[in-house]
């Protein structure tokens, strides 16, 4: 049985200045009951919390909903519900100018301006593991609407290992993560799904991203999104290697879209991705693209239903593009060597065209070519 303390016209807990553990016993709820913030950190303290539930706490005038700290925070088995912060405010559970420290958590039905963690400065290197981010979500209104589940500020390195993603949204950009300039984020074993933002349904990256092992999948709007997994801008770098990105939706660049940016995918599959205008599977503009043992089927657009590239360098190498229900699969300026497709419209120039791809799964981040 869970106990809840109320903390509705008494305002936030005392600010903790030393080294303190809160250990619930997976049976102690503090609420801000839709009122109050619930804990402040000051520089040089740390807060550990264990087996614990924050919940409806309400920063009105400030970023930091349940949890605002300038010191250090470790969080494990702990949940982080119904929180949120005013449209102009960011960080609806946890807001973090230090060290940060995820393990084992679930952030659900989180609201405000943007993210429901937001690491706020270079010191707020944060490391997540095994938890579950869903149904948080950041409105676009009074300038915000960046990262439905995280928004990463201002410079952090951000870790995220055997995590889940699902059915955040955001007003504007990265349905669950927002990295901006100079923040790098560093994604292993972790599945993004159903998450949706006008501009990369997953991820919008203007920072640098990588992703390793994960699956991004059902992610986007066919309609209104640009980069339906991902989204990736001007000057920033994405690295995708063995990952999985399936069925996500976007009206420029189903799966991705690379504006500006530098992409490079190595041993990864995009399959099934769809695009209402054009690129279903990647949608390269201004910017560079680099495809290396890539696979690329069943993706759809009315133009150019894998690779759509207008003023952009794009190579690949030991790539197969099969062709979607609709558009060709490329447009011109996609070349490369020791690679397939099956129309004409890639100019691979040493690689194959025009021929007969059949492929089956061989496993969860590679797809085997079956029968030309």
């Amino acid at each position: 049985m869970t106990q809840a303390l109320h903390l509705a016209n008494k305002g936030p807990l005392p600010t903790i200045t030393t080294n303190v553990t809160i250990n619930g016993g997976a049976a102690i709820e503090i609420s801000g009951n839709d009122a109050t913030g619930i804990l402040n950190v000051a520089t040089g303290a740390t807060l550990i919390l264990e087996n614990i539930t924050l919940s409806h706490a309400s920063a009105a005038s400030g970023d930091g909903g349940a949890v605002a700290s300038t010191g250090t925070v470790n969080a494990e088995n702990t949940k982080f519900l119904y929180n949120k912060t005013s449209p102009s405010w960011s960080g609806s559970a946890i807001l973090c100018w230090g060290p940060l420290t995820i393990t084992n958590c679930e952030f659900a039905f989180n609201t405000g301006g943007g993210g429901a963690v937001k690491p706020r400065s270079s010191g707020a290197v944060t490391t997540i593991t095994g938890s579950n981010f869903h149904d948080n979500s950041s409105t676009e209104s009074a300038g915000g609407g960046y990262g439905g589940a995280m928004q990463v500020f201002d410079g952090p390195a951000i870790t995220i290992t055997n995590s889940t993603f699902t059915n955040n949204k955001a007003g504007a950009n990265g349905g669950a993560i927002y990295v901006s300039t100079n923040s790098t984020l560093t994604v292993a074993g972790s599945v993004f799904s159903a998450n949706t933002a006008p501009n990369g349904g997953a991820i919008d990256n203007a920072g640098t991203t990588t992703l390793t092992n994960t699956t991004l999948s059902t992610n986007g709007d066919n309609g209104v999104t640009f980069g339906g997994a991902i989204n990736t801008e001007s000057n920033s770098t994405l690295t995708v290697e063995s990952t999985t990105l399936n069925s996500n939706l976007g009206a420029r660049g189903g799966g991705i879209l690379n504006f500006g940016g530098t992409a490079t995918l190595t041993n990864a599959t995009l399959s099934g991705n769809s695009a209402s205008e054009a690129g279903g599977g990647i949608y390269n503009y201004n910017a560079r693209l680099t495809l290396t043992n890539v696979t690329l089927s069943g993706n759809s657009a009315p133009n150019r239903g894998a690779i759509e590239n207008l003023t952009g360098v794009v190579t690949l190498t030991n790539t197969l593009i099969a062709k979607g229900t609709t558009g060709d699969n490329c447009t011109s300026g996609v070349g490369g060597t020791s690679s397939l497709s099956d129309d004409t419209s890639c100019s691979f120039g040493a690689g194959r065209i025009g021929v007969d791809l059949l492929l089956r799964s061989c496993n969860c981040h590679r797809w085997c070519l079956w029968r030309l």
